[in-house]
Parts: C-alpha cells; structure tokens; sequence
C-alpha cells in the first residue's frame, strides 16, 4: 500500500561520523531532517549538555563504588 508502519520507539538510527562529537551530532541531525513522516527524534541525544550529564553519573558511580 505505499505506507510505511512504525510498531514502536527507536524505529530509525541515524549516525553521523565527523572530526568532533558536535559535528557527528550535525550529520546525523541533518540525516533525520531528510526522513518524511511524522517521526518524533530526541533533540537532546549527543548535545554537550546531554554528554556531560552522563560523565557525571558515571563519575558519581565509580566514587560510590559502583561498577561502571
């Protein structure tokens, strides 16, 4: 029928390689912006802010003795 079905969350990866972590995140943002349809994507996946949030909590895991 043409149609293309989505049955849950994480139906599309787009990955983006480039010479730092930010230009990865633009290539791979800018392959998202070619799909069509009315897909939802995370804006936060790969920004600075995101990353550094998960440094943290892995640093916070290896003090408290955690594996990591």
């Amino acid at each position: 029928d043409g149609r293309t079905y989505a049955l849950g969350s994480r139906t599309v990866c787009a990955v983006g390689i480039g010479e730092s972590i930010a230009e990865a995140r633009e290539i791979s943002l800018d392959g998202i912006r070619n799909i069509d349809g009315a897909l939802w994507n995370r804006g936060d996946i790969g920004a600075g802010y995101h990353i550094q949030r998960s440094v943290r909590r892995m640093r916070r895991g290896a003090v408290s003795g955690l594996e990591v």
